[in-house]
């Protein structure tokens, strides 16, 4: 690929690859996390090609196009307009300046005539028929699913250069974050996505919190097993996600906690590790 500069879709493009290498079993779990961690600071296209390249789905080719040459083309030159010839008033009959204000009265209410705006739909209703599209700014991509899931735990890697988090809560139309403090941050800050990037929750404080969850070691396939098991089987069979909470546990490992509720307002928690073991369960009271 000639040694091209690998764009963030690329890397998201070559990180999708290697996370399905491994859902199909090609790869183990230490290799897929050293290739994914390899593909989000590869510099280099090449770099990213190396990463797949005994995968059986390769990733399609990246064509490179350069850009066209630009072509600059030259206005027309408007032709000379011929100069007006007035007419020459006769040497008999009206006197010469009789002539020339009965000329100058022409032209001025021909000129006029020509300015006049001539009456329309427009000028009777300005604005009939005019539709402006407002965009909220509102990504409507997310969804809360396990391909949203690691997006969203892949990007979040990319964006602070970590997997810790103090506190994740994904909810059914965005994921909130606070992210510890960093190098560039004095102090930890509330973040969201909402399907297209981490962007800084204004006016939100972090709330205190001891300890960190490790992102990179969620088993996001034993949590969507186990949102199933919330959703069907703890006494409730209409119940829906209300949220799911990523915090730091005392033994250190993390826990997760699903929220559900039933149509009638009712509550139940099915608590877990991060790796997927069940730990607490507290069903909907019947």
């Amino acid at each position: 690929m000639g040694g091209f500069r690998a764009k963030d879709a690329d890397r998201e493009r070559y990180v999708e690859v290697i996370e399905s290498a491994y859902v199909d079993g090609q790869l183990g779990d230490q290799d897929r996390e050293l290739r994914i961690s390899r593909a989000l600071t590869a510099a280099t296209l090449d770099e990213l090609d190396g990463l797949t390249r005994d995968l059986q789905n390769q990733p399609a080719p990246v064509v490179v196009r350069r850009p066209a040459p630009r072509v600059v083309e030259q206005a027309p030159v408007a032709a000379p307009r011929e100069p007006v010839q007035w007419p020459v008033p006769p040497r008999t009959g009206l006197p010469v300046k009789a002539v020339w204000f009965i000329v100058a009265g022409v032209f001025g209410l021909s000129m006029m005539a020509i300015a006049a705006p001539s009456p329309g739909p427009m000028d009777a209703a300005p604005y009939e028929g005019y539709e402006t599209t407002w965009e909220s700014g509102v990504d409507q991509s997310y969804e809360l699913s396990e391909s949203t899931v690691r997006t969203v735990v892949r990007r979040y890697r990319s964006r602070f250069q970590t997997g810790e988090a103090q506190r994740v809560t994904l909810f059914t139309y965005q994921a909130q974050a606070q992210v510890p403090a960093g190098a560039t941050r004095p102090s930890s800050e509330v973040w969201t996505w909402d399907g297209d990037a981490w962007n800084r929750a204004a006016g939100r404080e972090a709330e205190p919190v001891t300890g960190v969850v490790d992102l990179s070691v969620l088993d996001v396939k034993a949590l969507f097993r186990n949102v199933a098991v919330a959703t069907t089987g703890l006494g409730a069979a209409d119940a829906e996600v209300q949220r799911i909470e990523l915090r730091p546990s005392a033994d250190g490992r993390g826990r997760v906690t699903i929220h559900v509720r039933d149509g009638s307002g009712g509550r139940a928690v099915l608590e877990t590790t991060l790796q997927g073991s069940r730990v607490r369960e507290v069903p909907f009271e019947g």
